[in-house]
């Protein structure tokens, strides 16, 4: 996974924290890709969890603060991919990790990037 420019939702703290997610995604890539030691990649998958679950705090929170009225909606969404990611960080346990078990990890984060987080920027946009 690659940094678009087309990520960015105009809130630069979380435009931030979206590069850094892209850049755990892209480093968990790059090891299944090199065939790096089963170490590397759940230590990968590691750091995209705590990143994740860093980020996800930080974006609800700001949601809560400016009464953000689909903030609810934007959580259960925030618990489906992070149950799915700690699903993938067990997984990493018991066996290889393949390119293919981590195709969602992309799309889904676009997905919410594009959507989700840029609904969420123009209420921000409005309401300021």
């Amino acid at each position: 996974m690659r940094w678009k420019e087309n990520y960015v939702i105009g809130i630069p703290e979380i435009d931030r924290e979206h590069q850094k997610l892209v850049a755990c995604v892209t480093e968990i890539e790059e090891a299944i890709a090199e065939g790096k030691r089963w170490s590397t990649l759940h230590f990968a998958l590691e750091k995209l969890v705590s990143a994740t679950t860093e980020h996800f705090t930080v974006e609800e929170s700001l949601m809560r603060i400016q009464r953000y009225p689909q903030v609810d909606d934007h959580i259960v969404s925030h618990i489906e991919f992070l149950q799915r990611l700690e699903a993938l960080e067990m997984q990493s346990l018991a066996g290889p990790v393949t390119q293919e078990a981590i195709a969602f990890l992309g799309p889904l984060l676009e997905e919410h990037f594009l959507s989700d987080d840029r609904h969420y920027a123009s209420y921000v946009a409005k309401a300021a």
